[in-house]
């Protein structure tokens, strides 16, 4: 199971110490002006995140998806380093939110997804890029429903969010598993900081996972 670790200006550069390090960078956490360019070792594996997670906090500030997919293909241009491109979601924060709340911001995660999907069929992708459509759900049907939405679009990889304001255990595996009833375990899960919950993934053979833990310690 692949780790990637988190990364925000002022952190050690990863890529430094360990050249097969995999890395998860949003574009909310670096300038626009920020690129691979600035640094002259590049880590083995880049996860780009939209930075739903941020814009469900502040929705005045969302972009569009094109801009966000512009800004990532920015960041990696003319470097041949594994990457995943995020699409851009809309993450469900408030457990006590509405229903109808709850379904606009499922909604929307669909919506954006076919947006995204469009735009990286009509750009010419390096072979080194991958697209991933992120899964979100605030309970087992709603991300069944999800994924089975997303399935249907075709993405080269899956990432499941909505997970990281679960206190327990026992939630997160079994929404994990309701996705992987669909999509297999081919998978990436976004917020994973407790050990033991990451073993559990890992015997599940999830593909791999990411915590912000390292970078706010």
């Amino acid at each position: 199971m692949r780790f990637y670790v988190s990364w925000y200006p002022g952190d050690p550069w990863y890529p430094l110490y360990d050249d097969d390090c995999a890395m998860l960078i949003s574009v909310t956490s670096v300038s626009r002006e920020w690129t691979l360019g600035d640094f002259a070792e590049l880590p083995g594996y880049l996860m780009l995140d939209s930075g739903g997670y941020r814009y469900a906090n502040v929705p005045g500030e969302r972009p569009n998806p094109r801009e966000v997919f512009e800004r990532q293909l920015r960041i990696i241009e003319g470097y041949d380093v594994k990457t995943i491109l995020c699409a851009l979601d809309y993450p469900l924060l408030d457990p006590d939110a509405s229903s109808n709340e709850k379904d606009r911001c499922l909604s929307q995660t669909v919506a954006y997804a076919y947006e995204f999907k469009s735009l990286t069929e009509q750009y010419q992708l390096p072979d080194c890029v991958e697209e991933m459509g992120i899964i979100q759900g605030y309970d087992v049907s709603s991300m069944t429903y999800c994924a089975n939405r997303l399935q249907n679009i075709g993405f080269a990889n899956y990432g499941v969010g909505s997970l990281a304001s679960l206190k327990h255990h026992r939630q997160i595996l079994e929404r994990v598993q309701a996705v992987m009833e669909i999509l297999g375990s081919d998978l990436h899960i976004f917020g994973v900081s407790a050990v033991e919950t990451a073993a559990a993934l890992h015997d599940l053979e999830i593909r791999s996972v990411d915590s912000s833990r390292p970078a706010q310690a």
